[in-house]
């Protein structure tokens, strides 16, 4: 039955593991900037899927930060992004958080 071959396939993509997600930690009803704790409670359900994230901005609400620290002595990794913007400032700022994180 249909219903019966949706069960199977939403088990078997519940199964499947990812190399890696793309990930914006705003919170999507709120618009909310991240804390770490919130990353800590995405990052509880995405395990089921994978432990590697990419951020596009580590400026933008201030991302890279708690997504660093929520993921401090686990095995998840990051790819932090870097904005690239046709507004120089908006690079500028992206440009130098991700020099600060990485230092």
């Amino acid at each position: 039955s249909t219903l019966s071959t949706v069960a199977v396939l939403a088990s078997v993509a519940s199964a499947a593991m990812f190399n890696g997600l793309s990930y914006n930690p705003k919170q999507l009803t709120t618009g909310e900037c991240p804390t770490v704790n919130t990353v800590k409670d995405d990052l509880k359900v995405l395990s089921a899927y994978t432990n590697q994230v990419r951020i596009y901005s580590v400026n933008d609400c201030n991302q890279g930060e708690p997504v660093l620290r929520a993921m401090e002595n686990t095995n998840w990794k990051v790819q932090l992004g870097l904005w690239v913007s046709d507004v120089e400032e908006v690079f500028e700022k992206d440009r130098d958080e991700l020099i600060r994180l990485a230092g």
